[in-house]
């Protein structure tokens, strides 16, 4: 998906279009993956991400 007014992309999505061995029995137009943008911006502070313990 575009933003009309930016032209910034603003959400992204794979669609099969032929299934292969990876995806037999998959329809087309099945959607693969999507991503969308949520927020963005500068900023002159570094973000307070939760830290999780890994391993």
């Amino acid at each position: 998906m575009i933003d009309p007014v930016s032209g910034r992309l603003l959400a992204q999505e794979s669609v099969l279009v032929k299934p292969g061995k990876a995806w037999r029995g998959a329809k087309p137009g099945t959607v693969l993956s999507y991503s969308a943008l949520v927020s963005y911006g500068w900023t002159d502070e570094v973000p307070a991400y939760p830290v999780e313990p890994t391993g």
